[in-house]
């Protein structure tokens, strides 16, 4: 469960929402001046009726506060799983602050992560990437490694006749972290070509299967690597 915060947040809950979670973000990236990210999320009849959770970011020469909604694909989540500050590629030396989000209703989840990475710069943070699924759905970070900086996420294709108990196929679609703005790039899709059961044995169950597959792929499209990722794929 997500810890509620101490009485001494960095600022007051707007009316309707509640404070979930507050990160200290100063040591963990380094900024110039302190920052601190407070979750909120809609609490009574604001989380019945399309409100989104908040993300608020605290800090700056002015100390300011801004908040953005987290709305993707036409959908408010509303509900706050986690945040952390996590690595994004060790060969980069780069972190980021990772936000999970879940929308519910109508009978469907969707499960949302959105990137926040710090511009040393100007001393701000910006919303770099962001990525949705179903509650079928997979994903994974690599911050190490030979996959290090990739990110993949596959998500369930329903076919006809196919109830959400059948196996899927699943639409793979991997990320390629680009340093230069803190952000992630689509470098390939693909449709699996065999089905995955609905019930898991693992939490990464698809990603794992399809991983040599997606090795293959890439070294194909991409043989001189995916540093230049504004080359286009070799034919």
């Amino acid at each position: 469960m997500i810890a509620m915060l101490a009485a001494a947040a960095v600022f007051a809950a707007p009316a309707g929402f509640e404070a979930v979670q507050q990160l200290d973000l100063t040591a963990a990236l380094r900024t110039r001046t302190p920052w601190t990210m407070t979750l909120l999320q809609p609490t009574g009849a604001n989380a019945e009726i399309g409100k989104a959770a908040k993300v608020c970011l605290t800090g700056g020469p002015e100390t300011a506060t801004r908040c953005d909604d987290l709305v993707a694909d036409g959908y408010a989540f509303q509900t706050i799983r986690g945040a952390a500050v996590e690595p994004l590629s060790a060969k980069a030396a780069l972190k980021g602050v990772s936000v999970k989000a879940e929308f519910s209703g109508g009978g469907r989840v969707l499960r949302r992560t959105d990137v926040w990475t710090y511009r040393a710069a100007s001393d701000d943070f910006e919303r770099t990437s962001g990525f949705s699924r179903s509650g079928l759905g997979d994903e994974e970070r690599f911050a190490s490694g030979a996959l290090d900086g990739l990110y993949i996420v596959a998500d369930v294709l329903m076919g006809a006749g196919e109830t959400r108990w059948s196996g899927h196929r699943y639409s793979v679609e991997i990320y390629k972290l680009d340093p230069r703005f803190g952000g992630y790039v689509q470098v390939f899709q693909y449709l699996s070509p065999s089905a995955y059961p609905s019930e898991r044995r693992g939490p990464h169950e698809v990603i794992d299967g399809e991983l040599p597959r997606a090795r293959k792929l890439l070294a194909a499209a991409y043989p001189n690597g995916l540093a230049q990722l504004g080359a286009a794929p070799a034919h």
